[in-house]
């Protein structure tokens, strides 16, 4: 195995791990308990650290020594604009809070947020950063394969 195929099976193994670590929380999100999904936002917070050190892990021995190097400030920048879709997540969450629906009797009205606004916004910032950016750019790139 060259060292480009090992760096790329390492860096698309680690995204792909972080996309379905992203998929999963937004599946398990709490819908109507407003108080309980803004706890979420820390695990999705923790999730995309994650996903930023081990690229931060992989840059010094494999990224910068492959073919992926031309490709790690589209990475970094990628993981920013997903930090960003948290952040927002965390404040449309918190302008919730604001207006007073954590307390008993916003239920519905903190479900029909999360399903039809949050939720859908995030999961298109997964997708984007899974399956439009990172992904197919860095598997674009085939001249390692014989």
């Amino acid at each position: 195995m060259t060292h480009n195929e090992t760096s790329y099976r390492l860096v698309t193994g680690h995204l792909e791990s972080g996309v379905r670590l992203l998929s999963q929380w937004a599946g398990t999100l709490h819908l109507n308990d407003l108080n309980k999904a803004y706890n979420q936002v820390l695990d999705l917070e923790g999730i995309v650290s994650t996903i930023r050190a081990g690229l931060g892990d992989l840059s010094g021995d494999y990224i910068h020594r492959s073919y992926l190097s031309e490709f790690y400030d589209d990475l970094t920048d990628a993981v920013d604009e997903l930090s960003s879709s948290v952040a927002e997540v965390e404040h449309d969450l918190n302008e919730m809070i604001g207006q007073g629906w954590a307390d008993d009797g916003h239920e519905d009205e903190v479900q029909e947020q999360i399903e039809d606004q949050i939720l859908p916004s995030f999961e298109v910032a997964i997708d984007a950063f899974a399956l439009d950016s990172i992904l197919p750019t860095i598997g674009q790139h085939t001249e390692w394969k014989a």
